[in-house]
């Protein structure tokens, strides 16, 4: 009887019942439901392929845009010295406004105080 047995059922005669609770405890448990449904799993291994393929296009074009005549590789411009150039004068000119501004708000200030002063003193006479 133990001769008709498959190698895998040899052992299983030695296993104390701590061990056959370990076996049972590896067991995994499936859906009934997804028995028959087995195109799940080959829709999502083909959605896998079909990213991998889109990636690698995608890596290609990129590649072809940047290659230039096949002499060298274009890369395209980052820095635009023009763009820095109008944001430097616009920031200056910000400053120089606020610097203008407070000088001439300071100055009206005193006048208005000197003004003040003066009447003051006039009136009190």
């Amino acid at each position: 009887m133990a001769a008709s047995l498959p190698p895998s059922f040899y052992g299983l005669r030695r296993l104390t019942p701590r061990s056959k609770v370990r076996l049972a405890l590896q067991t995994r448990a499936q859906n009934s439901a997804n028995e028959g449904n087995s195109s799940i799993s080959i829709v999502d291994a083909n959605m896998g392929v079909l990213k991998k393929r889109m990636e690698k296009l995608r890596m290609q074009e990129r590649l072809q845009r940047r290659c230039k005549d096949g002499e060298g590789w274009y890369y395209h411009k980052q820095y635009d010295c023009s763009l820095k150039r109008s944001a430097k004068l616009s920031e200056t000119l910000e400053v120089a406004e606020l610097v203008a501004g407070t000088f001439g708000l300071t100055i009206l200030s005193c006048t208005f105080c000197l003004c003040l002063v003066s009447l003051m003193a006039h009136l009190g006479r």
